[in-house]
């Protein structure tokens, strides 16, 4: 299936199972995407889920919906916070975008939130490791450069030191 044909992009893709997977809190997860959809396994109290394409799409375009309806943009995860399943794969699904992947085997961890310890990421393409950890904690740092985060927040932790 060429990129073209998918009917929504692996960032996306990534972010919607990313949100399931937060729901259900496995520690771990491996995922495979091909022709077909993607395939999650999560550990051994989690049966191993299948999602079509289009399925994915399906639900993306009423994510969308849902987001141009009034969404203000508050309450959005911050860009660069991998403790968490949705951005963390968001990231890796960039990441994959950019490359212009369409088939790949990934292998996850969020970083454990007030863990100093970071994500795990193994991305393989055809039995070839395509990145890891380094790429994604790099990408989540641009993205948050460029949505803010990391300078506001910055600010703001220390404006009590600050005397008037």
């Amino acid at each position: 299936m060429s990129l073209e044909g998918r009917p929504v992009s692996l960032q996306e893709t990534l972010r919607i199972i990313g949100l399931e997977l937060e729901t259900r809190r496995p520690l771990s997860a491996q995922l495979t995407v091909d022709s077909a959809g993607v395939a999650v396994e999560s550990g051994a109290d989690h049966a191993g889920l299948r999602y079509a394409w289009a399925d994915l799409a399906a639900q993306a375009e009423a994510e969308r919906a849902h987001r141009h309806r009034g969404s203000t943009g508050q309450g959005q995860p911050d860009a660069g916070d991998l403790t968490r399943w949705s951005v963390l794969l968001r990231v890796i699904g960039q990441l994959l975008d950019a490359q212009g992947v369409q088939d790949c085997h990934i292998e996850a961890a969020p970083r454990l939130p007030m863990s100093p310890d970071p994500c795990r990421v193994t991305v393989t393409v055809a039995g070839r490791v395509v990145f890891r950890e380094a790429a994604i904690e790099e990408q989540a740092m641009l993205l948050r450069v460029r949505r803010g985060v990391t300078t506001s927040r910055r600010r703001d932790k220390w404006k009590f030191w600050r005397r008037s």
